[in-house]
């Protein structure tokens, strides 16, 4: 299932996609997302998703394109962003447990839902 989410800006898409086996089970989240992101890709702009890099600091980019990418994924659920500009998405299960030594560094008492905001900025 892919559900796709108009942001504010017309050029701005998120993609979701929830897969899992008949038995409740999550294939492979980063091959699943890389699929999320080359359909999403070519559904939106008509032609094969350029290869995907990734930077110095590990954000993956389009090879040749001004199209600006996130991806994310937990469990069975992965999101992929798609741009003008820097971007940045996160997808957290509800029942992650966030550290508390990074609970205490960082949140302010939001839980996984104020986690899942930085996470997605940090990108």
């Amino acid at each position: 299932m892919i559900k796709k989410m108009i942001a504010e800006k017309q050029t701005d898409m998120i993609f979701l996609c929830l897969s899992y086996d008949k038995n409740g089970n999550y294939p492979d989240a980063h091959a699943n997302a890389l699929a999320l992101l080359q359909k999403a890709y070519k559904d939106i702009y008509g032609c094969p998703c350029p290869r995907v890099c990734k930077d110095g600091n590990g954000k993956p980019y389009l090879e040749n394109s001004g199209v600006h990418i996130s991806v994310s994924h937990c469990d069975g659920l992965c999101a992929v962003a798609f741009s003008g500009s820097n971007v940045g998405v996160d997808a957290e299960c509800s029942q992650r447990k966030i550290p508390e030594r990074v609970s205490q560094r960082f949140l302010s008492g939001g839980g996984i839902a104020e986690w899942t905001k930085l996470e997605a900025y940090a990108k």
